[in-house]
């Protein structure tokens, strides 16, 4: 009598629970075998996607156990989609299987040894397939068709709640989550500092436990609360209330950049300036790093210090800070040229997604190719005609071209980038006077880091060099308009305008 091995599988444990089980598979597979007059060896089972084939240790050892003993013949399923609803992977395993002379049996249907019997089991095994990810796309668009009429799908937020498939504020947390945004906000927490004060007051997790750290981070940053749902990159206007003004949670995202930029190492925290990473040593032409030094007497002074080799030069920060900050509040521009400027970064934006839609469509073909020839090798590896060496070589470095491609079709491209910094740009333009008088380094540090891309001392004065996008609408738009004399004198230079000391 042949030995054979049952495999069940369950994609998760619900489905378990609603559909046929993993005890109910096993039960008809050895009612199956022992029909047959077959005997069962093994069993191995895995609650897992039939999808891909990692993350299904059952399925692993199954094939190990084939692999190791001769006398197992068959590998018993209930149905070719308990093996696998991806066509590569069938192929891999069939392959696999075919090489220790091991057959494939499924209860449900019915395959002969024959060319005949091999196409309906490929045509059943791209059927499982296609289920699959037809399923996942009208899921998907389900989703998406929920998200553009402002509806959320799953848990909401910390500080929401979800009532009547709607979205509300949970009356117990959303004052405390909001006073988490204005403490953070502030500038004078770390984020453990943050998490034991909101804890202290009394907010929990919805386990009923301290809400982490890293929880708190990924909060601050979640454009939710500002009535902005976010899903696969895509942003989509929400129906439930916001929990925090705009103006707040990009305080917030500032407080955040600057924190990223003044990091903690060695127990000393490195202070972040208005101009870090924009002023140029005169000497060396290395970009300044900015330091807090504190006298015995407690009296604190602040520099921008070249650290390069051989070279000590220093600079008085807030001196520094000041002239720059004062000369481009000389730049003022009319309330009537925002619009202008306004109108051509739209311009500007639609031929960038145009650029990118045609790179996407190019990334996308190039992906359909490489699977086809990922399919390809795994049909020529099944009948024999490479070993598993030169398999295992060309499936790598097929495998790396599309972890590339991938990449560079989830990451969002430069010109997305562009778009981002644009709007932010604009943004600042509208009202650049006011966050320059401000005394709060983190607001007068928006407009440097959206106008500005560097300063560059000399023996003279400083010339401050304006950031690409803002220099290129100013040039193109200011001679319309009635604009400041240092404005005019900046685009009367190539690159840059000098700033001229008292």
């Amino acid at each position: 009598m042949s030995a054979v091995i049952l495999y069940a599988r369950v994609s998760t444990t619900r489905q378990a629970e609603r559909e046929l089980s993993i005890a109910a598979q096993f039960r008809l597979m050895q009612r199956y075998a022992e029909e047959r007059g077959l005997i069962v060896a093994a069993r191995y089972q895995d609650v897992s996607s039939g999808r891909q084939l990692r993350g299904r240790p059952g399925l692993m050892a199954a094939i190990g156990h084939v692999k190791r003993d001769k006398s197992i013949s068959g590998l018993v399923v209930h149905k070719i989609d308990r093996l696998s609803r991806n066509v590569f992977n069938h192929l891999i395993l069939k392959g696999q299987l075919k090489e220790y002379g091991v057959k494939l049996f499924s209860v449900v249907e019915s395959f002969e040894a024959t060319p005949m019997g091999e196409f309906l089991e490929n045509i059943m095994a791209a059927q499982a397939e296609f289920y699959s990810a037809n399923l996942s796309a009208e899921v998907r668009k389900g989703l998406e068709e929920r998200l553009l009429r402002g509806k959320w799908f799953g848990r909401p937020c910390l500080g929401y709640l979800m009532q009547n498939d709607r979205v509300v504020l949970d009356p117990a947390r959303a004052t405390r989550v909001r006073e988490a945004f204005e403490l953070w906000a502030t500038g004078k927490l770390t984020a453990s500092q943050l998490a034991d004060t909101i804890y202290s007051s009394g907010l929990v997790g919805v386990h009923g436990k301290k809400v982490p750290v890293n929880q708190w981070c990924r909060l601050l940053k979640n454009p939710f609360y500002i009535g902005v749902m976010m899903s696969r990159g895509r942003s989509y206007p929400g129906s439930h209330p916001p929990l925090v003004s705009k103006e707040l949670f990009d305080r917030c995202q500032e407080v955040f950049r600057q924190k990223a930029g003044g990091s903690v190492r060695g127990g000393r925290k490195h202070l972040v300036f208005v101009l870090a990473g924009k002023v140029r040593c005169p000497r060396c032409a290395a970009t300044l790093t900015g330091e807090r030094h504190i006298k015995k007497s407690g009296r604190i002074h602040d520099y921008y210090r070249c650290h390069q080799q051989g070279c000590s030069f220093c600079t008085r920060a807030a001196d520094l800070d000041n002239e720059i900050c004062a000369n481009l509040l000389a730049m003022d521009l009319p309330a009537t040229m925002v619009p202008v400027l306004r109108r051509a970064e739209r311009q500007a934006r639609r031929t960038r997604s145009k650029e990118q839609g045609e790179r996407i469509r190019l990334l996308r073909q190039q992906r359909r190719e490489l699977d086809e020839k990922l399919k390809d090798l795994a049909r020529q590896y099944a009948r024999g005609l490479v070993d598993d060496s030169q398999y295992d070589q060309e499936r790598g470095a097929v495998l790396q071209q599309i972890r590339a491609t991938e990449w560079f079709l989830v990451n969002r491209p430069e010109n997305l980038l562009d778009d981002e910094r644009g709007a932010t740009m604009l943004e600042v333009v509208e009202s650049m006077n006011a966050k320059l008088a401000s005394d709060d380094p983190v607001t007068r540090r928006s407009v440097i880091e959206a106008v500005v891309a560097k300063v560059e001392l000399s023996t003279g004065s400083p010339q401050i060099t304006l950031a690409p996008g803002y220099d290129q609408s100013l040039r193109s738009e200011a001679g319309q308009f009635n604009v400041s004399p240092t404005t005019r004198a900046y685009i009367a230079r190539s690159d840059h305008f000098d700033v001229h000391r008292s």
